[in-house]
């Protein structure tokens, strides 16, 4: 008896693979389930693509269910049916799909909607092609608008846009990149900060870029809408983080930005400086150490850093520059020093963009708005709490009507 049962599911198995190839499947099926060969029978629906009915025979049996959900799965993916996926609540296969045929919008768009840790982590795949491809300001807008994550696995692709977007050279920048570099890295900072799990180096280090990240691209709306002196204090802060930003597009901008805001002394002492640097870049043996440091050896801008490996001003910028340092020098009423002001704790005057004092090592916070110490007579606390001096945020809201840090509606403060 056992023997003719077992020779009827032989029999009714090769009928059903027969049916099947004329395309007979609901009779096939009906056979097998005739005999009570339930699994047999979800699997020829499932091979002729019916998984409705499928579904219909499994019941609530949840091995069935989800063995037809598998199948009917793979059976989109072999065929590229990326919208039947989503449609189907599968958007993890979906993602991978679109990702894979190069289709981002749709991959953004579906992982978004899986919530931030889908969504950073296609940012950072899209991101990372692009990188590779060089194309190092699509890269940096598809992490600033799809997101990022506190996944350390991420922190070197970060790391690198960045460099690269504050790297740029004066023809290759582009405003718009050093904008996106700014929001990324300081929704990092934020994630990172709220987690209480990142390593306080990484942290340290992602802060530093989101301050030079920061002051590059407040300074950039500065110079647009002709606030000269703000743009110049800015990038005056920016030569805090000398390195990540490279030292002669640092000195360069800053320079020419106080040469524009009519300060020749602090004008003359960047772009000198500047010379400096364009000089060495064309000497394979010169180093930094080899260079002059005398005016900021009472500063907080370091001199301990790689020269740049490629010059950032054009030639003509780079005449531009000599010949005002030129200009400069021999005009006797400019003082070619840096500016300074009286620490009001030993009354010692120290460099006026010093967030320490070079002599009695107090320590003032940096404004928000232009990077400057913020002093006791002048401190206001915008909405974001981050400490500002009073003038500069005032020029910089009756200007722009926001907070620079959150870009919220902002008022002055008084």
């Amino acid at each position: 008896m056992q023997h003719q049962r077992h020779r009827m599911h032989e029999v009714v198995a090769a009928v059903a693979q027969r049916l099947v190839s004329i395309g007979r499947v609901v009779a096939a099926a009906g056979l097998q389930e005739g005999i009570n060969d339930i699994q047999g029978a979800i699997s020829t629906l499932c091979a002729g693509n019916m998984y409705d009915q499928a579904r219909l025979l499994a019941g609530s049996n949840p091995q069935l269910l989800q063995y037809i959900e598998q199948q009917h799965t793979d059976h989109l993916v072999a065929n590229n049916d990326a919208e039947e996926l989503a449609a189907r609540g599968n958007a993890g296969a979906a993602v991978e799909m679109y990702a894979a045929q190069g289709n981002w919008d749709r991959a953004h768009e579906l992982a978004a909607q899986a919530g931030h840790e889908v969504a950073s982590t296609v940012a950072a795949r899209h991101a990372t092609v692009l990188f590779r491809q060089q194309d190092w300001p699509g890269a940096v807008a598809v992490l600033a608008q799809h997101g990022v994550s506190a996944n350390p696995a991420n922190f070197e692709l970060y790391r690198e846009v960045a460099l690269e977007v504050l790297g740029a050279n004066m023809q290759q920048r582009q405003p718009e990149a050093e904008d996106h570099a700014r929001d990324m890295l300081l929704h990092l900072v934020r994630q990172l900060e709220s987690s209480g799990q990142a390593r306080k180096q990484d942290l340290e280090d992602f802060r530093r870029l989101m301050w030079a990240a920061h002051y590059t691209a407040l300074a950039n709306k500065c110079k647009a809408a002709g606030l000269n002196e703000l743009a110049a204090k800015q990038l005056t802060a920016v030569l805090r983080y000398v390195g990540i930003v490279p030292a002669d597009r640092a000195f360069f901008e800053c320079g020419m930005a106080w040469k524009a805001a009519g300060r020749a002394n602090m004008a003359f002492v960047m772009l000198n400086r500047y010379l400096d640097l364009a000089d060495a870049l064309e000497d394979p043996d010169a180093n930094m150490a080899q260079l002059e440091n005398a005016d900021f050896a009472d500063t907080d801008v370091p001199f301990d850093m790689q020269l740049p490996e490629q010059p950032y001003a054009t030639e003509a910028a780079r005449e531009e520059a000599r010949n005002y340092v030129l200009e400069v020098s021999m005009d006797q009423q400019v003082e070619q020093t840096l500016a300074t002001r009286a620490c009001e704790h030993c009354g010692v005057d120290t460099y006026e963009a010093n967030l320490t004092c070079h002599s009695c090592r107090a320590h003032w916070d940096a404004c928000a708005v232009s990077g400057y110490p913020v002093e006791p007579g002048e401190r206001v606390m915008p909405s974001n709490n981050m400490a500002a001096r009073r003038d500069d945020w005032n020029a910089w809201v009756n200007k722009f009507h926001t907070d620079p840090f959150t870009g919220a509606p902002a008022a002055p403060l008084y």
